[in-house]
């Protein structure tokens, strides 16, 4: 059973950096208008790689390496291998809005990690010294 519990702490360890990432990001609305030419400047100017697309055509969707290509804003619509292109038109779009790191949600997190990482290896070395005596 310690080794289990071990491999268990040992994939915690591994799966927590990803989640503290993931739970940093927040999405804040893109400052352009859905135009072709604006739109195009913006993605270029701003390297941006991931953009959420709300279209009246349904629900919001992320694209991944978006690019204008005439009246449409194409991208992948997953991280599928072969990913799959989707083409959504531009007089479509109602808001288009960026993945941006919150480093307010960021220091929190980390803070909460830590505090909670301290008080399980205080646990661990009591139970530890309570069964040397």
């Amino acid at each position: 059973m310690p080794g289990a519990r071990r491999t268990r702490l040992r994939e915690a360890a591994l799966v927590a950096p990803v989640a503290v990432m993931l739970a940093c990001t927040a999405s804040r609305p893109a400052e352009v208008s859905p135009e072709p030419e604006p739109l195009a400047a913006y993605l270029k100017e701003h390297h941006i790689r991931d953009l959420r697309v709300t279209a009246d055509t349904g629900p919001a969707t992320w694209l991944h390496d978006p690019q204008v290509i005439g009246d449409s804003l194409v991208g992948d619509a997953g991280r599928d291998n072969p990913p799959a292109r989707r083409a959504i038109l531009l007089s479509n779009v109602r808001k288009l809005e960026v993945s941006s790191m919150n480093a307010g949600r960021t220091i929190g997190l980390m803070v909460m990690v830590v505090g909670v990482a301290t008080i399980a290896l205080l646990v661990v070395a009591s139970r530890a010294l309570s069964q040397i005596e």
